[in-house]
């Protein structure tokens, strides 16, 4: 259902000097892949694990299991409305964001796939939560089609062909890539801090979820600490007439990251 390659070495602006590990999940243990992958924190793809998930095959059509059925994915998820990129307008420092239905996204898609999306914009499902509809927390999807491309670095998205700012990435040109080809149905696990890159060589659905443990707390902390920062700088003129105004930045820390300092320490402490 998920076929994309990590970290390509388009346009010659970065150094791949190796390929991510894969590995037979179903030969490997928690206690095994903690020690190999998640304390070193290093990448991985994992195979055998996804089989019998649902949504392999009521998320992909019955003659074509590569393809995603879109037309069960507009009935069955009719509401909310979705948020969209446009990856082909900016907005600030990031793509241009709109709200539409699922149908009305999955219109587009097959509009766009039936003329070649020639002259149209490159519209991308990104960060659907999922909480409503299945009560999972952190759960996201991405669905797109072919050619999206993606860079992730932290909060900002680039196209691997544009220009990155050697003034916010002073060490880009420097940097040492991994890269892989995520076929069907693998899950590969993305290293806390790694910043990575997504090319879809197919119509792509994906299946993420973000979760911190005991291994990578520490990146959740500053990570928290950092957007702190931001929101409270992005308000500090109001901070004079604000009868509560560390209140207002804890409430607005969680609004823009999921978590504010209350609900971190009520995690870490919970038994």
């Amino acid at each position: 259902m998920d076929r994309t390659a990590g970290g390509s070495g388009i346009g010659g602006r970065v150094k791949v000097v190796g390929h991510v590990e894969r590995v037979d999940a179903r030969r490997l243990c928690y206690a095994e892949f903690v020690d190999r992958f998640m304390r070193p924190n290093r990448p991985v793809v994992l195979t055998g694990l996804t089989s019998s998930w649902r949504s392999c095959q009521d998320w992909t059509l019955a003659a074509d299991r590569r393809a995603p059925d879109l037309e069960f994915l507009a009935r069955t998820f009719p509401s909310p409305f979705v948020q969209v990129a446009d990856c082909s307008s900016w907005e600030f420092s990031d793509q241009k964001r709109l709200e539409m239905s699922m149908r009305e996204f999955v219109d587009h898609w097959v509009g766009s796939s039936s003329n070649g999306n020639s002259g149209g914009s490159l519209l991308y499902l990104k960060d659907w939560h999922f909480v409503k509809e299945l009560g999972l927390l952190f759960m996201l999807m991405f669905l797109g089609p072919t050619a999206g491309r993606q860079m992730n670095l932290r909060s900002s998205v680039y196209n691997i062909n544009d220009d990155v700012s050697e003034k916010q990435f002073p060490e880009f040109n420097n940097a040492e890539w991994l890269e892989c080809t995520q076929e069907q149905n693998e899950i590969i696990f993305v290293p806390s801090g790694w910043y990575h890159q997504v090319h879809n060589l197919e119509d792509t659905i994906s299946i993420n979820h973000n979760w911190f443990n005991g291994y990578n707390l520490h990146w959740v902390w500053n990570l928290l600490h950092e957007d702190y920062k931001v929101a409270k700088d992005y308000i500090e003129d109001i901070r004079d007439i604000c009868d509560d105004f560390e209140g207002l930045c804890q409430r607005n820390l969680a609004a823009n990251t999921g978590m504010n300092f209350y609900d971190f320490f009520v995690f870490i402490t919970r038994p």
